[in-house]
């Protein structure tokens, strides 16, 4: 798969404004109304970014037309909110997510090292690539081809200190 200097913008585009939210979860309507971009491109980037782990789908207005999202790691200085306290805690996160489904996620797997992560992917799929996805550290995708289509994802994942309060800013 590859990702393109303009599609790299606008995933940094919409992690930056998140991060302006401190963790509160916001309409993708807002997210449309604060970006330049074409709304069927950022429609298209906030559902790669679900598939990515970088947001999270909250949950969905009453017309379905669309999506309360914030980012899944803590923005710092939101003490309130849930935080990872070492930089250093972490593990790898591998998992394959529907082409047309991001909630449809198999085969998902935490491991402590990024080659038994990588081994896992290859077993089950045969991967013989990812490529890392520009604008967002430490997450690698491949789009795979045949019947089922779907992505492989390789991302590394925080391990939480502390707990994230319920209904709290804004949520």
């Amino acid at each position: 798969m590859e990702f393109d200097t303009g599609t790299g913008k606008l995933y940094g585009a919409i992690v930056a404004e998140l991060s302006s939210y401190a963790g509160r979860a916001i309409s993708s309507a807002n997210l449309m109304n604060e970006l330049e971009n074409e709304n069927r491109e950022i429609a298209n980037g906030i559902t790669d970014l679900i598939r990515f782990g970088v947001i999270e789908h909250v949950n969905t207005s009453a017309s379905n037309a669309h999506l309360r999202i914030r980012l899944r790691e803590p923005v710092p200085d939101t003490p309130k909110r849930a935080s990872v306290n070492n930089q250093d805690a972490f593990v790898w996160l591998a998992y394959f997510v529907d082409e047309h489904n991001y909630r449809e996620r198999r085969a998902q797997r935490l491991f402590s090292n990024r080659e038994e992560a990588w081994n896992h992917l290859t077993y089950l799929c045969s991967v013989e690539s990812l490529t890392p996805v520009t604008e967002i550290e430490d997450v690698w995708c491949e789009k795979l081809g045949g019947r089922a289509k779907e992505y492989a994802v390789l991302r590394k994942e925080p391990v939480f200190t502390q707990a994230n309060p319920p209904f709290t800013g804004g949520d």
